[in-house]
């Protein structure tokens, strides 16, 4: 089971207050089903004045926040500012309570998902929620290619580059903090011939296998835990991309390798990839490109990061996303860019 929480606070609808209140419990209560089940609900009386939902959930986590948004989305009241008022936040604990959630950007859903969107219509669905959070964004962006342009790289080549990236992450975690040793190394070369992966390493993996790499590139392959996240979610593995307003889970990526015997072999996650609905990607694709921006012109200006996000975890997911796409001559891992 997972949690799902939404949050939303009535003095930012159109309607009074007083009549969300009254509206709110007795329309929760007839939108549960047998795998999307409300265990609470909460009202805080403080200056946010926010509702609080809670939801839990046997369903995959962004299938489940589709169903929940959609439903909620047929109310009177709460349907027409649904997207100006309520955050989501998801756990994959059962009953979380709201500490132990995350912050999900609520991708409402635009249509079918089974449907493909136009470039255009992606772009605009985008901006307005962007606009609801009042997160600034660029009407002059581009646009990202559509579920019948893009060049999608294959599971087989992203569990690759995922997994071989997270064991070299972990030795570059040795060689910051000062505890990498010849049998680090010697262990993390078994690793990858126990997966298959010794030939899969670029340049700048190489030399931290070689522990030659300056202090600089040892940072930015430990910030890379950021850019396999969206592969890791991208087959199904992660349930949930968060808000990015701070790191990555990186404990349940390594949880993959060293926390199971499930995974013994490259084919037991062969057989065990769940590959996300290519609209659900390109959602997420096209909103970190904007978040990039975002992030990018506040910086320029000299402002603070909008939305309080963490402008190295947005770049980091932007570079995964690109490369998972083979956007922008994404060809060299070690050097897939993010541009804006």
């Amino acid at each position: 089971m997972s949690t799902i929480i939404i949050t939303a606070s009535p003095r930012q609808l159109d309607n009074p207050t007083s009549q969300l209140v009254e509206a709110i419990p007795s329309y929760i209560s007839g939108i549960s089903n047998e795998k999307i089940i409300k265990y609470n609900h909460e009202f805080l009386e403080d200056e946010t004045n926010n509702m609080i939902i809670y939801f839990k959930t046997e369903l995959p986590i962004n299938e489940a926040v589709q169903q929940i948004t959609t439903l909620f989305k047929g109310h009177k009241v709460i349907g027409n500012n649904l997207n100006r008022c309520a955050y989501i936040y998801t756990s994959e604990k059962d009953e979380a309570t709201f500490d132990e959630c995350k912050l999900a950007f609520p991708l409402e859903p635009h249509k079918d998902i089974n449907i493909p969107l136009t470039a255009d219509e992606r772009k605009a669905h985008t901006t307005e929620l962007l606009k609801a959070r009042n997160i600034p964004y660029n009407e002059h962006l581009p646009v990202i290619e559509t579920s019948d342009e893009v060049d999608l790289r294959s599971p087989d080549e992203v569990l690759k580059r995922a997994l071989t990236s997270l064991i070299i992450i972990q030795l570059a975690c040795d060689i910051a903090n000062k505890k990498a040793t010849p049998e680090n190394v010697e262990l993390v070369k078994n690793i990858l011939k126990t997966y298959g992966l010794e030939n899969e390493l670029t340049e700048k993996e190489q030399k931290i296998l070689k522990l030659d790499a300056t202090d600089q590139e040892v940072v930015n392959i430990v910030w890379r835990y950021e850019s396999i996240w969206p592969l890791f979610w991208a087959l199904g593995f992660i349930s949930c991309l968060e808000f990015p307003n701070r790191i990555c889970d990186s404990t349940a990526l390594t949880k993959l390798l060293f926390g199971t015997d499930k995974y013994r072999s490259i084919d037991d996650f062969l057989s065990d990839i769940r590959p996300v609905n290519i609209e659900y990607l390109l959602d997420e694709a096209d909103l970190i490109f904007r978040l990039n921006w975002a992030c990018t012109d506040a910086r320029v200006k000299g402002e603070a990061i909008p939305a309080g996000m963490d402008n190295s975890v947005v770049v980091e997911r932007h570079r995964g996303f690109n490369w998972l796409m083979n956007a922008f001559d994404a060809e060299n891992w070690d050097t897939v860019s993010a541009h804006t």
